[in-house]
């Protein structure tokens, strides 16, 4: 995600914290690009957007993964809720065996029921 337009050292600090959101953080990460991106793209039409997506301008990642997390904690869950999303195993442990609660600690463990 995001290989092709960012360097590498801008790529590992973004999924650093992509590993640790759920499965619907990746889209608060794209608003958190399109909000730095602003001005330029309503500044151009469609075909230079585009253009500017291939040849993405220099991007402030802390504050990308800053603004995205604030995005992930303060949009309602139902609005990012993924029906088909791999569940979380039993306990809340992820991958690794940890818990995954980094961004919101009852995003994980809330039943589909209460969306």
């Amino acid at each position: 995600m995001f290989t092709h337009v960012f360097p590498l050292h801008k790529i590992f600090h973004l999924w650093d914290t992509l590993l640790l959101g759920s499965s619907s953080f990746p889209f608060c990460i794209g608003v958190a690009i399109l909000q730095q991106l602003r001005e330029r793209l309503l500044a151009n039409g469609f075909n230079e957007c585009i253009l500017l997506f291939s040849d993405l301008p220099e991007i402030d990642i802390e504050r990308c993964v800053r603004e995205s997390i604030n995005l992930f904690c303060w949009t309602p869950k139902s609005t990012t809720y993924r029906q088909y999303a791999q569940p979380m195993k039993a306990g809340g442990e992820g991958i690794f065996g940890k818990t995954a609660t980094y961004f919101s600690s009852d995003y994980q463990d809330m039943a589909k029921t209460d969306l």
